[in-house]
């Protein structure tokens, strides 16, 4: 971790005490950049109203973008009750998920702003639930193994017909989710303190081995765990074994502790703040190809490797773009090249070239400190 980090927490750390930070001049547009990709703008703008040094091009940018960021949660709170309302004319039972629950143990609400609606529901009612969204003006992006994507303008909306991956231990342990989740009118649903922690451990988890999670997914840990002292340690502890997250949360607390807490760090807390930080919100496209890497325990060959997987999505993940795997499965081949030329000759160019442009930057040093993490946290 660089000054930069240093001082990038030192903010997150003097907002969440009620203190004021001593922030270098210089620092104030690298803090800025820094910021903005970690979607935590609300921070230095707290900060920067109560400091007059602030270079008043900077004080311009961190305005312009914080207003922004309250402009794109206004339109998607009105969204949320618009959609709730709706599911609950429907008599669909729904789970809000993330940030408008954990937006609820920050110190104010603009300190966490969302970058999306994700809500949980029942997945016999799918197509309903698509069906009202779009009446609603959205339009479907694409699906994935446990929610599907929708847009409208800047609003992001993902409704989870699951909550993990369909397979694996994951999904066991929410096969009976609706058992434990509370309720005061049968549709709108909540977690338990307890549970709603392990979701956000998961949550982190999923993120950080896709690429990296972000600084705020370590605050929502440590805040929402701070804010509920009382949870059953007996039940978290056996939910981290189940889903095998047991090493990964003992890493993860201990890094909230070293940032929040005042709890002396160490090189292998020093290596996972870097790695959270250079990321942004949820990691970039060279650190995923990294990671794939360090999973596979190979670091030789790790760009051919990536690219291949990206150029070859697994079954799983295919048939979710092209449901006719499902009664066709040898067409896998065929659509492969269906799904090159939508690539190359769609507005997904885009993420293709960025995606090739990552495994070109990949560096055996970059593969081998992502290889380090990957010890530490698994």
């Amino acid at each position: 971790m660089d000054n930069r980090g240093v001082v990038f927490l030192s903010v997150l750390q003097a907002v969440l005490n009620g203190a004021e930070p001593e922030i270098p001049g210089s620092a104030w547009s690298e803090l800025y950049t820094l910021c903005r990709t970690q979607n935590l703008m609300g921070f230095l703008y707290r900060v920067a109203a109560q400091d007059p040094s602030v270079p008043q091009e900077t004080r311009s940018k961190i305005q312009k973008q914080y207003y922004l960021s309250v402009a794109q949660q206004v339109q998607q709170d009105h969204y949320r009750e618009q959609i709730f309302a709706a599911l609950a004319a429907a008599g669909i039972r729904y789970l809000p998920l993330k940030g408008e629950t954990l937006r609820a143990v920050y110190p104010a609400p603009d300190l966490r702003f969302s970058c999306d609606i994700d809500f949980f529901y029942d997945a016999t009612r799918r197509d309903e639930v698509n069906a009202i969204l779009r009446r609603m003006g959205f339009v479907q992006e694409k699906s994935e193994e446990y929610n599907d994507s929708f847009m409208l303008g800047p609003v992001h909306i993902e409704p989870h017909f699951s909550l993990t991956d369909p397979q694996g231990n994951h999904a066991r342990y929410y096969a009976n989710i609706w058992d434990r989740l509370k309720t005061e009118d049968g549709v709108r649903y909540r977690f338990t303190n307890e549970d709603l922690y392990v979701y956000t451990l998961l949550h982190a988890y999923k993120h950080f081995f896709a690429g990296g999670s972000g600084a705020r997914s370590v605050m929502d840990a440590w805040l929402w765990k701070k804010a509920h002292p009382t949870m059953d340690g007996v039940y978290l502890s056996s939910a981290y074994d189940t889903l095998g997250l047991t090493r990964f949360v003992a890493q993860f607390e201990r890094l909230g502790r070293v940032w929040f807490g005042g709890e002396r760090g160490d090189a292998d807390t020093e290596l996972l703040t870097g790695f959270l930080l250079a990321g942004g919100a949820y990691g970039t496209k060279q650190q995923a190809a990294s990671m794939d890497a360090a999973k596979s325990g190979r670091t030789r060959g790790a760009r051919f490797r990536y690219l291949w997987h990206r150029m070859f999505l697994p079954y799983k993940l295919m048939r979710l773009q092209y449901p006719v795997l499902h009664r066709v499965p040898v067409l896998l081949p065929f659509l492969w090249v269906v799904r090159w030329f939508r690539l190359l000759f769609s507005r997904d160019r885009d993420n293709l070239k960025s995606t090739l442009h990552a495994a070109g930057k990949m560096t055996k040093e970059e593969t081998e400190e992502v290889r380090r993490v990957w010890e530490i946290i698994r």
